[in-house]
């Protein structure tokens, strides 16, 4: 499963923010409303009332900004599901859920793997003894609660890998990345405490693949401001721009100092600008991208 940060301004109208996504061809993308709901993505586009999708062909995508994107991918069936699991929906039953629509299209426990993305940790989330929030808390995690003076920490990836092994899924890896605090600064609800404006989206393809930026993936994707293909920037392109940015002669098109080093690039189809990758995350926003040519590149 792959992981883009990319703009969510106007997620109100989810129909016209998945058409101004950073992809050359369509996802399928769940409404997401904390529920346990899960369904077929027979065609690209958005899915009232769901949380989850499942598909043999079609691309699949999630919104988060604190909550698990959950992959599902079973070997034997070739079946795949991608979920939005928050702490509403885990409650609800949101991978029992998937789990079992999976096993009554043919998938086998032994051969299923689930791969949890970028979430909200333990060290963030946590809730003073005695609220009312810890109490609905209670009723929605089961295991991954830990007491430590006046708060609760709640690890909602554990709470899932909990849940998958019950159910007897036993391949489960996760991705232990806080979104709260990580030094990427992925979005976070939690941490911004505003409106959604930035969001991760996990991207599942036709690959079973877990690897974050691939081929396959790199053929989708686009450039946020103009649609422009985009294409993985070369070694030696990436390793000239990290000299400069250790110069401190580098500012992205927000005009903020670049200060921290890339792990790789997209590079538009004009080659004017490049998106970074950090940690295996395209970073696809048009205030992130970096001007090549004034640096030369």
């Amino acid at each position: 499963m792959a992981h883009l940060v990319v703009a969510a301004r106007g997620t109100s109208n989810l129909e016209e923010w998945c058409a101004r996504l950073p992809l050359r061809r369509g996802v399928a993308i769940p409404q997401q409303r904390h529920t346990s709901a899960v369904a077929e993505a027979r065609h690209t586009g958005w899915f009232a009332g769901v949380d989850g999708l499942w598909s043999r062909t079609v691309p699949l995508g999630v919104r988060t900004a604190d909550c698990v994107p959950l992959f599902f991918f079973d070997e034997a069936t070739r079946l795949r599901a991608l979920v939005h699991a928050g702490r509403a929906g885990i409650g609800d039953g949101i991978v029992e859920s998937c789990t079992e629509t999976l096993r009554s299209l043919g998938a086998h426990l032994p051969t299923m793997r689930v791969h949890a993305g970028p979430h909200i940790g333990p060290c963030c989330y946590r809730f003073p003894r005695g609220s009312s929030a810890l109490e609905t808390v209670v009723r929605e995690i089961r295991w991954a609660r830990e007491a430590k003076g006046s708060v609760v920490s709640v690890d909602l990836g554990q709470e899932v890998a909990q849940r998958l092994r019950c159910l007897g899924v036993e391949r489960v890896n996760t991705d232990t990345r806080c979104t709260c605090c990580h030094p990427l600064r992925l979005p976070s609800h939690r941490r911004e405490g505003t409106s959604r404006r930035r969001v991760l989206l996990g991207l599942l393809c036709g690959k079973e693949s877990l690897m974050s930026v691939d081929p396959e993936l790199v053929s989708i994707l686009a450039c946020p401001e103009t649609k422009e293909p985009v294409e993985l920037a070369p070694q030696a392109m990436v390793d000239a721009l990290n000299a400069l940015i250790a110069k401190g002669v580098v500012k992205n098109r927000g005009g903020e100092p670049v200060t921290e080093p890339i792990d790789g690039g997209l590079v538009r189809e004009d080659r004017r600008f490049l998106y970074p990758i950090r940690e295996d995350i395209p970073i696809m926003l048009i205030e992130e991208a970096i001007e090549l040519p004034p640096l030369g590149l």
